[in-house]
């Protein structure tokens, strides 16, 4: 099925003041194994949880969508869909985030975050996806941001997109979207990691290349 939250009332739906009434000091977990989509809209400080879950992983078409109003949950959220993750909208977080596309590791399975999308936390943000397309922002009140892939993925920064052929891939372009001063890490377990000319001030860029990994230099940094 398709579970809704929020704002638009298709399909199997819960609205806003319906989640306003979910009250809990626990972890509040919509969707699962049985779950092909979710689309969050419009959600704002609901539901009152200390976590708020959201798992798609019916198949390997499975995503979970921010879309329409801009979102606001005072809480940690931690995702997971076996597909991408869409972030259309502007997702604003008083707690922190844990957002994992390509939950199977099938290699298909992106975080995307398009020029109307953006990501805001007072806490660090941590990202693990097959591949990445990024146009919107990232918050500069973030101190770091975590990006990291399944093992055995490599990971491609900087340059034009036409360089490499990683699956994970943030071009420079892609980089200079975001419009943050967050410390940006890159992990990737037993994979290679490769930067292209690449440019970011703010507080670096950390890379983490662990186990039988590598880091190559081959542009400009």
């Amino acid at each position: 099925p398709i579970l809704r939250l929020g704002g638009n009332e298709s399909g199997f739906h819960l609205s806003q003041s319906e989640l306003e009434g979910i009250v809990t000091t626990g972890t509040v977990s919509f969707g699962g194994d049985m779950t092909a989509l979710i689309v969050v809209d419009s959600v704002v400080s609901a539901p009152s949880a200390t976590t708020v879950s959201l798992v798609a992983s019916k198949s390997a078409l499975s995503d979970v969508e921010f879309v329409g109003g801009a979102c606001l949950f005072e809480s940690d959220v931690v995702v997971s869909s076996r597909n991408d993750v869409v972030v259309s909208t502007a997702l604003n977080l008083t707690g922190g985030l844990e957002l994992t596309a390509d939950s199977d590791c099938d290699g298909t399975g992106d975080l995307v975050v398009t020029a109307d999308g953006s990501l805001d936390s007072v806490y660090d943000l941590a990202v693990r996806s097959a591949g990445v397309s990024w146009s919107g922002s990232l918050d500069a009140a973030v101190d770091s941001m975590t990006f990291g892939v399944c093992p055995g993925v490599s990971m491609g920064l900087g340059g034009v997109s036409e360089e490499g052929s990683q699956t994970f891939r943030l071009t420079q372009e892609e980089l200079d979207s975001m419009s943050t001063t967050a410390e940006l890490i890159f992990e990737s377990t037993s994979g290679a990691i490769t930067v292209y000319d690449l440019t970011y001030g703010a507080n670096g860029i950390v890379l983490n290349a662990s186990t039988s990994g590598s880091v190559s230099l081959v542009g400009s940094v």
